[in-house]
């Protein structure tokens, strides 16, 4: 690993930190207004649709931009033709999910989901556009650039879409903000690449981008209906209502993990996939990356589960305490979700997609199976506990998964098996002796917190793994420099 790519790869965490920072204090912003101005009926319509779009962004992406990333070379006519390709994607889908409307409001029982999805299927013309652009500036690894053109438009957006709510439209105001959002993000990019397509040149061959984008689209399609497939069965089994509460736990939760998510792809991708051919260097800065990354997360989802009666009744407001338990269920699905990012780094480093696209066909049904039996049992509790099994099995699978192609695991999974377990343990335990301690509810949580703290300082004392990740935040900085 040159001393540049060090460099380059750890500025861009502080680059990527301060964005995902600010996006997060704009996202909490309009949770805690708009969660005021809307009903939990008008988040569950937006929320079925948006996980109907969230699917066919994979297939609009194709996994083209990935291609392009990670490819030694790119010339202008290739990356032309990826552009026309995304686009043409992108507008085959928008024509399908506009004439699908009436499939989802039918299986829903829900005419108003219609004109929403009617609108909403411009976002992948508009994305379409805008995939190679992000990944030209994502190539050259311009995190700067990605960073404040995602957290203009988010600001701008989201300002709109209080607006808007403010003004009494309802669900409308998600939809015109998704809408907006993209609009921004796709002008800004193109602004800061400053690059123009070609037009498309047919002798120029793209094939081995589309193998590659089709290992990648499988793997990719699959887990977002694995993400989805916990909003499609509640909101038929349950309905809206609970799925707009569902939907605001979920926000919550996500608004860290969302922050964590696809930033760390950005920077972790690139630099594995220049040193894939340097096993020593490659595991060393995923071991240094995943330890980093999941001790952070974990911490900071424990204070999340511990605290959620303060935060929901602060963020949305005393109508949505129902969500608590949402929140602290989600809070032990999320660390177990972080634990296993690296696991799609290795795949997408070492094109091992092709794969993880039949592993992603072999689990599938085990996770749908677990959730469909927990709604099936007839509360939304015992769906909870069929997420957090099923999540739990697809990380252990997908280890055995790993091994079995070559990746040495035993580099890679004692650091996370001790964080991921100690903070499940800590998270199941104190709301455990939350639920019995008969005390006033400010000395409770002064309790709980303190008990959290003071697990943590013992973990570091008595477990190197542990201590490890923890000096790794701490070295953070001054390792940029």
């Amino acid at each position: 690993m040159t001393n540049d790519l060090i460099k380059q790869s750890k500025r861009g965490v502080f680059t990527l930190i301060s964005g995902q920072f600010f996006r997060f204090l704009v996202q909490i912003a309009a949770i805690v207004i708009m969660s005021r101005l809307l009903s939990a009926d008008d988040y569950g319509l937006t929320a079925i649709v948006l996980s109907v779009v969230g699917i066919g962004e994979i297939f609009r992406d194709f996994g083209l931009s990935s291609a392009a990333i990670q490819a030694e070379s790119l010339s202008q006519a290739e990356k032309s033709n990826l552009f026309w390709l995304n686009t043409l994607i992108g507008l085959i889908l928008s024509v399908v999910l506009f004439f699908s409307s009436w499939l989802i409001a039918d299986f829903f029982h829900d005419d108003r989901l219609i004109p929403i999805s009617q609108v909403l299927a411009v976002v992948f013309v508009i994305n379409g556009i805008a995939t190679q652009f992000k990944a030209g500036l994502n190539r050259d690894l311009k995190l700067k650039e990605i960073t404040v053109s995602e957290s203009v438009a988010q600001f701008i957006s989201t300002v709109a879409a209080i607006a808007l709510a403010a003004y009494g439209i309802g669900y409308w105001a998600v939809v015109y903000q998704q809408v907006i959002n993209y609009l921004l993000v796709l002008v800004l990019f193109a602004f800061y690449h400053g690059w123009m397509p070609s037009l498309p040149c047919f002798k120029t061959n793209v094939t081995h981008f589309s193998k590659f984008g089709l290992n990648m689209l499988g793997a990719q399609l699959l887990s977002q209906v694995i993400r989805s497939a916990d909003t499609f069965i509640i909101g038929k089994f349950f309905g809206t209502d609970v799925l707009g509460i569902y939907n605001r736990a979920q926000q919550i939760v996500l608004i860290s993990l969302n922050r964590i998510n696809s930033p760390s792809t950005t920077l972790a991708l690139p630099v594995l996939s220049r040193l894939k051919n340097n096993n020593i260097e490659y595991y060393k800065f995923l071991n240094y990356g995943q330890s980093v990354l999941l001790q952070a997360v974990s911490f900071t989802f424990s204070m999340l589960a511990i605290n959620a009666k303060w935060i929901v009744l602060v963020v949305l407001g005393a109508k949505w305490d129902s969500a608590v338990y949402i929140v602290q269920a989600l809070c032990v699905v999320a660390i177990i979700q972080v634990a296993s990012y690296s696991h799609f780094w290795i795949c997408l480093s070492k094109n091992l997609m092709g794969k993880r696209f039949l592993f992603s066909i072999y689990t599938l049904p085990v996770f749908v199976t677990f959730i469909l039996i927990g709604a099936a049992l007839g509360s939304l509790e015992t769906t909870l506990i069929g997420l957090g099994l099923s999540n739990l099995l697809l990380w252990l699978f997908s280890i055995v998964f790993l091994r079995k192609n070559g990746i040495e695991t035993n580099e890679i999974t004692h650091s996370p098996y001790v964080i991921c377990f100690f903070y499940m343990t800590a998270i199941l335990s104190l709301m455990a002796i939350g639920h019995y301690l008969n005390v006033n509810t400010v000395i409770k949580h002064v309790i709980l917190n303190l008990l959290l703290i003071s697990a943590v300082v013992s973990m570091y004392v008595f477990s190197d793994a542990f201590r490890m990740s923890i000096k790794n935040i701490i070295n953070l900085k001054a390792k940029a420099r």
